[in-house]
């Protein structure tokens, strides 16, 4: 009938924890045990399943806020971002959602970079939103400065555990990260055992770098007179800066400086792939072939790095590894009540070696170079 409310039919499968009991032929308090996964409470494995079968049959979901009322959880993981454009962040926020998913809770992801500003107010009101959705702990993945400790300290304060991942200015929280001190001396190691002598490490100036850098030296006191760390120089654009200048730009500048110096190098070693990539371009330019008149290293494994006209040797970073201890720890201090502990933990990635620096510079890859190949010219991805 024309302008009359018809009252839609009922859902006739089970929803509530006391319809799954009746089914299953147990009390309603053994299916909130079982399905909330209480522990100390002894219920056979053909109980658990016979229920957690009905339940899943019968399209029940849980009343998170009845959940939260009852127990004081909100069984809500909230995941605080700050770089979502950057590869290596994408990868732990995706990792650490899967994990806190295969773990039975719900994740609630706040990025500051989606708001008006990544200012100090962006970062408040993301903060607030987590707060306000009773979040039962929060994972902190590349914070900003904005960031700061007295936010911190809200969450603290309210008793909300917090883990960081590459969290180092973070007061009062684990912290993990990779080790990339250890991850450049084995680098650096790698294209010295590759027979090259004379070499560069271009990069921004970081103290893991270095470190590792200089360490893997000392064990060469013949590469260690001739090699050095130049930081490239960073031009001031009459125009906007494009995510291209912000990725690339650095490494192409700093080869072109390099070459211009007239005598090369033996090995360039990038502070990260986005800037091995710049590099790249500034040697097609100059005709200069990889690896044959020069072998090039990146840091990070990006994944374009293994697809473009010459793959990339690289340090593979550990995201996955980081992300899940990450998220253990959190899950962790949550059920057991812990309180948050201060500390580092570092984790180790994994050598990737491709055909711009391979295992030995006396038996290099049959490969096309840029010098002859324009055609396979690997061309950084313009940003408008």
């Amino acid at each position: 009938m024309s302008g009359v409310f018809m009252r839609q039919p009922r859902n006739k499968l089970a929803r509530t924890q006391r319809q799954i009991a009746d089914l299953a032929g147990v009390s309603r308090e053994a299916v909130s045990h079982i399905l909330n996964g209480t522990t100390g409470k002894a219920y056979s494995a053909v109980t658990r399943a016979r229920v957690q079968k009905i339940a899943q049959e019968q399209g029940y979901h849980p009343h998170r806020g009845a959940q939260a009322m009852r127990n004081g959880r909100s069984n809500l993981i909230g995941i605080l971002g700050f770089d979502a454009l950057r590869f290596l962040a994408q990868r732990k926020i995706q990792a650490a959602s899967e994990r806190i998913l295969a773990c039975g809770y719900r994740c609630v992801v706040e990025e500051t970079l989606w708001y008006a500003s990544l200012g100090r107010e962006a970062v408040t009101r993301a903060v607030a939103s987590l707060m306000g959705a009773r979040v039962d702990g929060v994972l902190l993945v590349y914070p900003r400065e904005e960031f700061t400790q007295d936010l911190l300290d809200q969450l603290l304060g309210v008793g909300i555990p917090v883990v960081g991942v590459a969290s180092e200015h973070c007061a009062r929280i684990p912290n993990f990260v990779s080790d990339r001190q250890w991850g450049y001396e084995q680098m650096t190691r790698h294209v010295l055992d590759a027979g090259y002598r004379r070499l560069v490490l271009l990069g921004p100036g970081s103290p893991s770098a270095k470190a590792g850098f200089c360490r893997a030296l000392e064990d060469f006191p013949e590469a260690r007179e001739c090699s050095e760390i130049v930081c490239p120089p960073f031009e001031e654009p009459s125009r906007k800066r494009t995510m291209g200048d912000v990725f690339y730009r650095p490494g192409y500048l700093g080869m072109k400086a390099l070459l211009e110096r007239g005598e090369l190098p033996e090995a360039v070693l990038c502070g990260n792939d986005q800037w091995a990539h710049g590099a790249l371009r500034a040697c097609h330019q100059a005709g200069v072939r990889i690896p044959r008149d020069l072998a090039l290293t990146g840091f990070d494994n990006d994944p374009v790095g293994e697809y473009g006209a010459t793959p990339l040797t690289t340090m593979d970073h550990p995201s996955e590894e980081i992300a899940h201890q990450a998220v253990d720890c959190l899950l962790r201090m949550i059920q057991e009540g812990r309180k948050p502990s201060a500390g580092t933990i570092s984790v180790r990635g994994k050598l990737i070696v491709r055909d711009s620096c391979p295992q030995s510079r006396w038996t290099l890859p049959e490969v096309e170079t840029f010098a002859t190949s324009p055609a396979s010219v690997f061309h950084p991805p313009s940003f408008s």
